[in-house]
């Protein structure tokens, strides 16, 4: 006996001639582009049955998103970005993350966030490094900035301050205090 899911049948209307086996949607005309391309990454994932972008995370379709914060989350702990993740969709925030600096550059400047958190430490481009940049480029130099640390040397918070960040958080502080410091940021 085979029972058909919800999910069964969300698959076999959207997949078909426009679908590869990797389940992205390649569409024909630039009104299915505007339709179906994630915000953040440019996936064509398959149409209204998706809910979150495959490759990037990203809230996809559905309810109005219009007033939701974006925020970059950049750090290459995977536990980091779970929990900063989790508080922000809390706070009703679209996420998206990056696993290193270069990663980072590249999504905030396709998905042009509210707010842009980066790891102090992180492969191929620090956080740093990654936070001049942005500041050096014109789009993001009134974009909120918050590092992330696991320590709170002397030296690597006027290092980031210096370097315009807005703030710096712990990574090990609690979550009201994330929350609260966060807020500032996105209005709330």
């Amino acid at each position: 006996m085979s029972v058909e899911t919800d999910k069964d049948r969300a698959f076999e209307e959207t997949s078909g001639d426009d679908g590869g086996p990797d389940g992205i949607f390649e569409p024909d005309d630039s009104a299915a582009v505007a339709a179906q391309q994630c915000p953040s990454c440019g996936l064509f994932p398959f149409g209204d049955a998706v809910s979150e972008c495959p490759d990037c995370g990203t809230a996809l379709g559905g309810e109005d998103r219009s007033q939701q914060k974006s925020v970059l989350l950049a750090d290459d702990s995977t536990m980091a970005r779970g929990k900063i993740g989790a508080i922000l969709k809390q706070m009703d925030c679209q996420v998206v993350e990056a696993i290193d600096g270069d990663e980072a550059l590249r999504l905030a400047a396709m998905s042009k966030p509210d707010l842009i958190i980066l790891d102090v430490m992180m492969p191929n481009r620090d956080g740093i490094k990654t936070l001049c940049e942005l500041r050096n480029d014109t789009q993001f130099k009134d974009t909120p900035m918050v590092m992330l640390t696991s320590k709170a040397d002397a030296k690597t918070v006027a290092l980031a301050l210096r370097s315009q960040a807005s703030d710096y958080i712990l990574k090990d502080a609690s979550v009201d205090e994330i929350k609260e410091r966060l807020a500032l940021y996105l209005g709330g």
